[in-house]
C-alpha cells in the first residue's frame, strides 16, 4: 500500500524549492562583477617615479587593472603587454619626451584603455596618444587635445595583426587622428571605429585619417571631422606609394566633413590594389560648411561613394522606384 508524505513535508519541501529558484533568478539578473582594481597610482611632483611606478604596477599584474588619478606626465611610454590588461582613471596625460607614444599595447589580447583618461599631447613632436601595436580585440577609448597622432593602429612593427579592436575617438586639435599601418602578412584589420570626432590643427598639414598600407575591412562609423586650415585633408587612403600594391582596400567609412577654410580635401583616394570593382572602399559622406571640401579620388582608384550628400548633391543613390525597393 503506498503511502502519501504528510502534507506539511511537501509543503517545506516545496517553499524550499521555490526560495532556490527565487534565489538562481536574482543572481542571474545581477550585473557581471568589475574586475578588482589592481593598484591605484596618484600623481606626486616626481614624474620619473610615477612613470615608473605605473609601469611595475602593471608588469606587477599581468591582466590587471589599473587606476591612474591626478596630472600625470610621463617620462616614457607606458606598455601594457599582458593580456587582458585594463587602464582607466581620472587623470590627465602629458609627455615629457617626443617620438613615441604616451601608452602602448603592446602584441596582447583583450585589453582596454577607458575614457576616464585625458590625454593632452601639448603638441609634442611625433607622440602618439595611444599605440595599437599588434593589438587584438581590445576596446578603447581616447579623449585628446593638442596631439600630433592620436591612435596608431601597427602591425608594421608588430609580431601579430592589429585587428578586431573597437574605438571610441575624440580629439580636438589634432595632426593626425588615426593611421593605419601593416606590412605584408601582417595587416591592420577588421577594426571597428564607433564614433571619430576630429577638429584639426589650425595650422601645418594634418589629416584626420590615414590609411598608410596593409590595411583592409576596417570601419569608421559616427565620424565628424572639421577642417579648419587650406592644407587639411579628412581622409587618405594609400598613402605610402600611390604606384604599389599596398593593400589598402575593403574600408567602410560613415562621416560628416565640414570646413571653413578653402582649399581643403575631404577625400584623398590613391590608386587602388586591384583590379577597379574588385575590392572597393565604400564612402558614404556629407561634405559641408563655409568652404566645402572637394573630392581628390583618382580614376584608379577603388573608392566608391554611396547615398553622399556633396554639398546639396546627391550621388550613389541607386536609381531604383519604391516599387522596385518593395518587390
Amino acid at each position: 500500500m503506498q503511502t502519501t508524505q504528510p502534507v506539511k513535508i511537501r509543503r517545506r519541501r516545496f517553499a524550499v524549492c521555490l526560495l532556490v529558484c527565487v534565489a538562481i533568478t536574482c543572481l542571474w539578473q545581477l550585473p557581471p562583477a568589475r574586475p578588482a582594481i589592481a593598484s591605484i597610482i596618484r600623481a606626486t611632483s616626481n614624474a620619473a617615479r610615477d612613470t615608473e611606478a605605473i609601469q611595475r604596477a602593471i608588469d606587477a599584474a599581468p591582466g590587471g587593472f589599473i587606476w591612474l588619478s591626478g596630472n600625470v606626465t610621463l617620462t616614457d611610454t607606458i606598455t601594457l603587454s599582458a593580456h587582458r590588461t585594463r587602464i582607466d582613471g581620472d587623470a590627465v596625460l602629458t609627455p615629457a619626451f617626443t617620438g613615441k607614444p604616451m601608452l602602448r599595447v603592446l602584441n596582447a589580447d583583450y585589453c582596454e584603455i577607458g575614457g576616464g583618461l585625458f590625454f593632452d599631447g601639448k603638441w609634442a613632436d611625433g607622440v602618439a596618444a595611444i599605440e595599437l601595436r599588434g593589438a587584438l580585440l581590445g576596446s578603447f577609448t581616447l579623449r585628446g587635445d593638442r596631439l600630433h597622432l592620436g591612435v596608431y593602429l601597427n602591425s608594421a612593427d608588430a609580431a601579430q595583426n592589429c585587428a578586431m579592436n573597437h574605438l571610441w575617438v575624440t580629439i580636438r586639435n589634432g595632426m593626425t587622428g588615426l593611421r593605419f599601418n601593416g606590412r605584408q602578412g601582417v595587416h591592420t584589420a577588421n577594426n571597428w571605429v564607433h564614433r571619430f570626432e576630429w577638429w584639426s590643427a589650425a595650422s601645418g598639414n594634418p589629416v584626420a585619417v590615414d590609411f598608410v598600407k596593409y590595411a583592409d575591412n576596417n570601419r569608421i562609423t559616427g565620424a565628424y571631422v572639421f577642417l579648419n586650415t587650406a592644407a587639411a585633408t579628412g581622409f587618405v587612403f594609400n598613402s605610402h606609394s600611390p604606384k604599389a600594391d599596398v593593400e589598402v582596400y575593403e574600408n567602410h567609412l560613415d562621416a560628416i566633413i565640414e570646413s571653413t577654410a578653402p582649399g581643403t580635401i575631404a577625400i584623398k583616394g590613391n590608386r587602388t590594389w586591384k583590379t577597379i570593382g574588385n575590392w572597393p572602399t565604400f564612402a558614404r559622406v556629407r561634405l559641408s560648411g563655409a568652404a566645402t571640401p572637394r573630392l581628390d579620388i583618382a580614376d584608379d582608384s577603388d573608392i566608391v561613394l554611396i547615398y553622399s550628400n556633396l554639398n546639396g548633391t546627391m550621388t550613389g543613390v541607386p536609381q531604383v522606384s519604391d516599387r522596385q525597393l518593395r518587390q
